[in-house]
């Protein structure tokens, strides 16, 4: 088995050293890089585990395995390789084993794909520029990894991939430098042709060419308050992730860093802050799951972000309400521009609800990998809010973007003598059955008495009404149970604290619910409960009340 890993990478090199020459816009023979990026991000070692296995135990053997690694048909799986990913698995790993392993992968994808002419023969997917700037970025983010101790031979075919990649790149993105507009997503192709700029130190046209779209790029994407216009914070969090490798790079090279880029990187480790519960990680809104503690850590200390958290984010729409251990977020934005609304759930006025160090209520997150998962938890049922009808307030088309949107989504906050009232309301169904949602939610000063109010208000329906149910996703660690018949419910948080969730003018259920906050390479759903409020909206206005109230 480990001979087998321990193949003569080598000869392999040699193979298909021959393949590179005659590239266009490459030398046969590329002098190695100039600078060695800095990866500081922590890696899991658990898909590097199962890679690992997988190319180990393949029943057809080892060459039959780094064959079918790359003829996967799962387009988003077959991205994932591509864009060698994969890499920061086996860099996670470490060790001798999987180093090698990076390289044979690395040299047999440049054998079936390193020619111009096996270029155009191959799929799409392996040369949109996306991928490209991707696999870029993930060979110089981890070259002291696979090629630091690596031969001449292999350092030299790595930088003639890299600087045939860049003259794709730039030959991609100076094309678009006149009429680059908020539909052309390319700020990895702008990261990924600086990057290789700063490490080959001898192409200044091609940064100028990637800095002059990042600018761009940024002034669509970054919003003012530092939010994505994805509104999604894990989008957020990715951006301002390669924003820092960037500045990082231009620090080694001796380079000023642009002003500019500065002052985006500043906003958006304040909008990351906004996002962060107290444990450390994310709120679950738009495509976005909870990700890693000592990841985020490393983004704000790299930001020196020592600022106070603020209390909103008034273009990315979404309200933070804090009082003593109790932290409520509120989506209060409408959805985002195309082609930014691919990813993007519809979750008007869902909130999340987290006191001390314990998820209460939650939003079902999404899956990275499961397409059909990640679609059904953008629906609106998937959110902690009103629903209509049982019907979604818009719809998602099959390219992911969204069909029509509410005309008016409005926020107000107060504050009384020490607590918060936040009152907001969208008139998303209008359209569909002419009812308009308004929900009051109410904070006391210590943060142990949330109380709230949804109201559907519109012109008389049907006799037959309209019903409305408000959902409650529960985190997985909540023990609950109804009491008093089913009018009420007390619930128990994995650190011991108990809470009871009352209501009138609704009928209650405990009902299943899933959770995929937590990324997972399995994409298994965690099973956990709801609380429902189901009513009828039978004149032009009804209302239901409840509240989550610290059991003391």
């Amino acid at each position: 088995m480990h001979g087998e890993i321990r193949t003569n990478v080598q000869a392999l090199v040699s193979h298909v050293k021959p393949l590179l020459k005659g590239r266009s816009g490459a030398r046969s023979v590329c002098p190695p890089l100039v600078l060695w990026p800095q990866d500081p991000w922590p890696c899991s070692t658990q898909t590097g585990q199962w890679l690992l296995s997988g190319l180990i135990q393949y029943p057809a053997g080892f060459d039959a395995a780094v064959d079918a690694f790359w003829t996967h048909e799962y387009e988003a799986c077959s991205k994932t390789r591509h864009n060698f990913s994969w890499l920061s698995d086996l860099k996670a790993m470490g060790g001798d084993q999987a180093r090698q392993s990076a390289r044979i992968l690395i040299a047999s994808w440049v054998e079936k794909y390193g020619t111009p002419k096996k270029r155009s023969q191959s799929e799409n997917t392996v040369f949109e520029s996306g991928v490209v700037a991707r696999r870029a970025l993930a060979l110089l983010q981890y070259y002291e990894f696979h090629g630091g101790s690596a031969s001449e031979a292999y350092q030299a075919l790595i930088a003639q991939i890299i600087v045939q990649e860049g003259a794709y790149l730039n030959k991609k993105l100076s094309r678009r430098l006149a009429n680059i507009t908020g539909t052309k997503d390319v700020f990895y192709e702008s990261c990924a042709l600086m990057s290789i700029a700063l490490c080959l130190g001898d192409r200044a046209e091609w940064r100028a060419t990637g800095e002059t779209n990042l600018l761009q790029v940024l002034d669509v994407q970054s919003l003012p308050d530092g939010g994505h216009i994805s509104r999604s914070p894990q989008k957020l969090v990715e951006m301002l992730k390669h924003c820092l490798d960037l500045k990082r790079l231009y620090v080694m090279a001796n380079t000023p860093f642009p002003e500019t880029f500065q002052g985006s990187i500043d906003r958006m480790a304040q909008a990351v802050k906004f996002f962060r519960y107290t444990d450390k990680k994310l709120a679950i809104f738009h495509a976005t799951q909870e990700g890693d503690e000592s990841h985020l850590d490393l983004i704000v200390h790299q930001t020196g972000q020592n600022k106070r958290i603020v209390k909103a984010l008034p273009q990315s729409g979404f309200e933070r309400l804090t009082q003593g251990r109790t932290t409520l977020l509120m989506d209060v934005g409408k959805p985002p521009p195309p082609p930014f609304d691919r990813q993007a759930h519809l979750a008007p006025l869902a909130f999340e609800l987290f006191y001390g160090k314990d998820r209460i209520v939650v939003n079902c997150g999404t899956s990275p990998s499961s397409p059909d998962w990640a679609d059904a938890l953008r629906r609106i049922s998937a959110h902690s809010t009103l629903t209509l009808d049982m019907r979604d307030m818009m719809d998602i088309q099959e390219n992911g973007a969204l069909k029509g949107q509410p005309k008016t989504i409005e926020s107000y906050r107060t504050h009384t003598k020490g607590s918060i009232l936040l009152e907001a309301m969208h008139d998303g169904y209008v359209p569909l059955n002419g009812m308009t949602h308004i929900r009051r939610l109410y904070v006391s000063d210590r943060g142990q008495d949330i109380r709230g109010e949804d109201s559907v208000v519109g012109d008389a329906p049907s006799k037959a009404g309209v019903q409305a149910i408000v959902r409650f996703h529960l985190h997985p660690k909540v023990r609950v149970s109804l009491v008093r018949n089913g009018e009420s419910a007390l619930l128990r948080l994995s650190s011991g604290v108990g809470w009871k969730f009352q209501q009138s003018g609704a009928r209650l259920t405990l009902e299943e619910s899933v959770y995929m906050g937590v990324s997972s390479r399995a994409c298994t759903p965690v099973k956990t409960q709801q609380l429902v409020l189901h009513f009828d909206v039978l004149s032009h206005e009804e209302r239901v009340k409840w509240a989550f109230q610290r059991d003391v």
